[in-house]
This record gives structure tokens, sequence and C-alpha cells, in this order.
């Protein structure tokens, strides 16, 4: 399996999408930075997002944002933030305005939090601009698709509606990653072939004793070249990205199954129990028991 493809799985994706609503001019509403990524699709009307310093931006019909790492943003139907929101999207006010704007709005959730090095690397704005989607014909009738069944109340249309929502975000993150023009970064070692070889069995297979040898020759490389080009694309050397990958997937492991503590270090890869515990203990802060026990309070 490719790399984009196995750290995507790792994120665990979960879409959600809250409603299809028209806006009757003006309006205008703010969204603060979360946990979740929030979405808006502009079905019909005008529109703008502004988030962070750069300038307010267009949303044209068929147009769709992202903000993947949940950065505070605005909308609203002019180029200018909204003083406060000055729409509730709960609202049932009527849209009787021609000047009336219909948004698809939700969010993505995410197992993994913003530690994961795929949404750590995604930027902090994603469009899919209606006029820029060539080379996916099959992402133009799965937005209208998506906008269908948010506005739909029949027996499970709410559930479509989110894994629609769910392939959407997977082809924003496909343009994002192959866009790029950063050459470091995770983004940049996805882009390159020889990188994401290794990239793709780190996470594949985290628990394999996996030597910088062993993946130099993954990639094509001598050794010597291919950790100074892991570095120096990655920031940081292999071996350390493979640890920090390795006590992610145990982690998991700590809250999703009944293993031992020493299986869990054993299939993550660690040579011995001591050497596991001190590792989580710089990862998480505390003790891989007392990791476990907090998540099952919690």
């Amino acid at each position: 399996m490719d790399c984009l493809s196995e750290l995507l799985r790792g994120l665990r994706l979960r879409g959600s999408v809250y409603y299809r609503k028209e806006f009757p001019s003006p309006w205008g509403f703010r969204s603060p930075a979360g946990p979740f990524a929030p979405f808006h699709l502009n079905v019909r009307g005008s529109c703008w997002f502004q988030s962070g310093e750069g300038p307010p931006r267009r949303l044209d019909p068929g147009d769709m944002v992202i903000f993947p790492t949940g950065a505070a943003h605005w909308l609203a139907d002019r180029n200018q933030p909204p003083s406060s929101d000055s729409s509730d999207p709960d609202s049932d006010r009527a849209a009787t305005s021609d000047e009336a704007t219909t948004l698809v709005c939700g969010h993505f959730e995410f197992d993994r939090g913003p530690d994961h090095p795929l949404r750590a690397a995604l930027p902090p704005v994603m469009r899919l601009a209606a006029g820029g989607r060539r080379g996916s014909a099959w992402l133009e009738p799965v937005l209208w698709s998506l906008v269908e069944t948010a506005g739909d109340d029949s027996a499970g249309a709410a559930a479509l509606a989110d894994r629609l929502a769910e392939a959407v975000f997977i082809e924003a993150v496909r343009r994002a990653v192959e866009q790029g023009e950063s050459s470091t970064g995770l983004a940049a070692a996805l882009r390159d072939p020889r990188l994401s070889s290794a990239l793709a069995v780190m996470h594949a297979e985290p628990g394999r004793p996996w030597s910088l040898e062993e993946l130099a020759r993954r990639s094509g490389m001598s050794r010597a070249s291919f950790a100074q080009k892991f570095r120096a694309t990655v920031g940081t050397p292999p071996m350390s990205y493979l640890n920090a990958q390795r006590l992610r997937t145990a982690s998991e492991r700590l809250v999703e199954s009944d293993d031992s503590v020493a299986e869990i270090a054993r299939r993550s890869g660690f040579g011995s129990d001591a050497a596991f515990v001190r590792a989580f203990k710089r990862y998480a802060g505390s003790s891989p028991g007392a990791w476990r026990r907090s998540r099952a309070s919690g």
C-alpha cells in the first residue's frame, strides 16, 4: 500500500454533516479554533471566508473549503469580517431573497490528534475550487450527492452524507500533497518516490525490526544518502521518525486492546519492556499503565 493511504487510515477519519441551509443576506458567522476540522461547501450565492492573516477569499458556488487543523475562521456574504455572528445557522428564518446563500457545513474528526504526522503536515486551509477539479471525474457527482443527502430526511441519508464528505476530504488531502510547493516536510517526502517507499513500510509495519540499511535499500539509496535526504526533507532522522510511529501505534493498542504492556512493547518493536516504558513516558508524559487507565476512565 502507498504511504498516503497508510497515513489516511491512521487518522481514522469521521465526517459529520451538520446541515444544508440557506442564509438570507446579510449574513456572517465566526468559527473559533477547535479540535475538529470544519468544512463549508457553497451550493449557491455569494460567500467569502478568511482564516489567519491572509486576505478574505471568495468561495464561489461549487467551491468547498476545509480547515484541517481546526483554524479559526469566518464566513460572510460580504468581503469583510462580521462584527458578530449575524446569522444563526440553527435559525429557521426564511430565505426569500435572490441574494441568499446555500451552504452545506460540517466537520471532520480524527481518532489521532494534532500529533499525527499527516494532520500536522496539512496546510491550514484546503480549497476544492469548482473550476479546478479536472482529473477526478468521480468528484463532481459525489459533491452534488453530498448536497442532496445533506438535505434529505429519509432513513440512512445522514450516514450516507457523512461518508460522502469523508471521500471528499481524502481527495482534498491527495491534492494538497500533490500540489504542495515546499521542498521540505512530510508532504514533500510523500512526493518523493524513494522516501515515500520507506515511509510506507514504517507506517504499515512499525513493529518490524527495521534497520537503517534495510530502509535505505527499500528506497533504492545508500545508507548515508538515505539518512541525509530523509532528515533534510522530513526534519527528523529516519529511526527517530520510526520510533515516534511505534509509540503512536502502542498508544492506540493500549486503549483498544487488552494486551499486556509487555506484549504491546514486543509488537511495537521495542527490545525490552523497560525500554518501552522509558520511551513511552517521554512521549506521553505518563507510564503505559497510567495512560491506559486515564483513557479508560475518560
